[in-house]
């Protein structure tokens, strides 16, 4: 087993499971964060990270019909391109290789971490409280 596969898809399952053991019948709101790179296959580098995250997407489906009667919300972000100390510093990209990047998405930018976290506080809004799976 990848660690690929253990990081991403097993340890945020097992802590989901854990949170709605103490969620009980009160209801919650769980959110899982996917990549909007796997339902385009990823790169050329990240298969097992891409496919690890759609198996995540398939926990996250089955916890949201499974939990629903319960009023346990699940949940996935999955982020597009985010210009990142991920993306400059760990993978060293430069400036002119995000902008490349940028190109694949369908508005020619990168997005923002202030853009990634209004999708979480949605997610977490009452106004979200019809949103599952």
């Amino acid at each position: 087993m990848s660690d690929d596969y253990y990081i991403n898809t097993i340890a945020p399952f097992l802590m989901a499971k854990e949170a709605v053991s103490h969620m009980g019948n009160k209801g919650g709101k769980i959110i899982f964060t996917g990549t909007a790179s796997a339902q385009n296959a990823g790169g050329s580098n990240s298969l097992s990270y891409g496919a690890a995250k759609l198996g995540l997407e398939c926990i996250m489906k089955r916890m949201a019909k499974d939990l629903a009667p319960d009023n346990i919300l699940v949940n996935m972000v999955c982020p597009g391109f985010i210009k990142s100390k991920f993306q400059t510093e760990t993978m060293g990209r430069s400036e002119d290789e995000i902008r490349r990047r940028a190109k694949f998405v369908p508005l020619k930018r990168s997005g923002t971490y202030k853009e990634v976290a209004g999708a979480y506080f949605y997610l977490l809004d009452e106004s979200a409280s019809f949103v599952t799976g």
